[in-house]
C-alpha cells in the first residue's frame, strides 16, 4: 500500500491518537471543523465507504478461498427491490456466495 505524505500523517494521527506534522483546522471532505472523530465518520470525505469496501473485499477474498470456484460473485445481489415493501428502501448485499447456506 502506497500512501501520500498527507495520508501517512493521517494514518499516524489515527493510530497514535495525536497530531503528527502540523495542525489541520478544516477537514478536506466537507470543510467542517477537523477532529479525528469527524474524519472517521463524515460521509462526505469517503472514509466510511473506504473502510466498508476494504472489509468487503477481505470477506470476499476469504470466501473465494473457502468455497469452490464460481461460488463467490462480487456483483451486488439484490435482496429486495425498491418499492417491494412499502416504506422500505431497496436492499442489496455486498457479494454473493452460492451454497453458503443450505437449509
Amino acid at each position: 500500500m502506497n500512501l501520500s505524505p498527507d495520508e501517512f500523517r493521517d494514518a499516524m494521527t489515527i493510530r497514535y491518537q495525536g497530531r503528527v506534522g502540523g495542525e489541520k483546522s478544516r477537514y478536506e471532505g466537507c470543510r467542517g471543523r477537523w477532529s479525528l472523530q469527524h474524519a472517521l465518520n463524515c460521509p462526505v470525505g469517503g472514509l466510511p465507504t473506504l473502510r466498508h469496501d476494504e472489509v468487503n473485499r477481505t470477506w470476499a477474498s476469504l470466501a473465494t478461498e473457502a468455497y469452490p470456484a464460481g461460488a463467490v460473485h462480487a456483483k451486488e445481489p439484490i435482496i429486495r427491490e425498491e418499492g417491494e415493501v412499502q416504506g422500505c428502501p431497496a436492499l442489496r448485499g455486498d457479494f454473493q456466495v452460492r451454497g453458503a447456506y443450505a437449509p
